[in-house]
């Protein structure tokens, strides 16, 4: 979903996958992406990540053994002396429940 105007997006998804696969294709979907990996929380599978003109965060946790909830959040920033200053609104427990 994306709201114009807003300056970030959040999405929110339920896929019929296990939870490993899941995690699995976020890893290589980040790896393909032009942004910076800030953090990675394989506990609570979470990863932060920015690039020059947003900070961004995607979870992944288990509904079941054959079905995940997927969130990715997306805010839009402002670079700092070409700096990105990595601050998510939302913390991984807020992200998750």
């Amino acid at each position: 979903m994306r709201i114009e105007g807003c300056g970030g997006c959040f999405e929110d998804r339920v896929y019929d996958l296990d939870t490993a696969t899941a995690w699995r294709i976020v890893l290589v979907s980040l790896n393909d992406m032009d942004v910076v990996v800030d953090d990675v929380d394989q506990t609570i599978n979470i990863v932060k990540f920015h690039n020059k003109d947003k900070i961004m965060q995607v979870a992944v946790k288990a509904i079941d053994e054959d079905t995940v909830h997927v969130i990715m959040d997306g805010l839009a920033t402002k670079t700092v002396n070409d700096d990105v200053e990595v601050q998510l609104t939302h913390t991984a427990d807020d992200s998750l429940t």
